[in-house]
């Protein structure tokens, strides 16, 4: 099932004023606070792909937060008393996004650029992007759960040759990486621990 961000953050909203988690949630993460943004472009008159990527400090406590946030709101059917316990690391992972040489790992920011000189040549894309390990543990479980959270989201943007767009727009991309981020790590929750402890 598909959550779209207005939805996510109603649902956030609604747990966010509520008593508190059923069941009994501990999290803990590993999970660098930075955000990775990467930036590919393609070689003129070849088929070569590169993309370099830089960090970029996010606040204290964000990674975890994400994780939180989402097994708050995967957990809050769950029966009173249920104990689960989630490990959160950063996943390093082939580029999944842009089919480079380059490896991916936890929160992050894709964007495709033009070779220096030819600003504004086609459309490009940014793409949110996440990718993290859960092993997730219960009592009520026969034996833990590890699962691999992936993916990214597509958006067609003007192509240009800087990270002018990014740079100006940091607060709402990295708000859009977080969100998104959240959304997948719920969702892998929910199809595959929630349904089975929580029916």
């Amino acid at each position: 099932m598909t959550i779209s961000n207005a939805r996510l953050a109603a649902i956030f909203a609604c747990a966010a004023v509520s008593s508190g988690w059923a069941a009994q949630v501990e999290v803990r993460s590993s999970i660098e606070d930075v955000l990775r943004v990467a930036t590919q472009s393609a070689t003129v008159g070849t088929n070569v792909r590169r993309a370099d990527v830089e960090t970029r400090p996010l606040r204290p406590g964000t990674a975890v937060a994400v994780i939180e946030k989402a097994a708050e709101v995967a957990f809050t059917a769950c029966p009173a008393g249920l104990e689960v316990n989630i490990a959160a690391a950063d996943l390093v992972d082939r580029d999944f996004v842009g089919d480079s040489n380059t490896r991916l790992s936890g929160l992050g920011l894709y964007v495709s650029v033009s070779e220096k000189g030819l600003k504004g040549s086609g459309t490009g894309f940014i793409a949110p992007f996440v990718s993290v390990h859960l092993a997730v543990s219960s009592p009520a479980l026969k034996q833990a759960r590890e699962l691999d959270v992936r993916g990214y989201e597509h958006i067609e943007i003007a192509r240009s040759d800087t990270l002018e767009f990014v740079n100006e727009n940091r607060s709402e991309l990295e708000r859009a990486v977080i969100t998104y981020a959240a959304r997948m790590v719920l969702q892998q929750l929910r199809k595959e621990i929630t349904t089975t402890l929580c029916p």
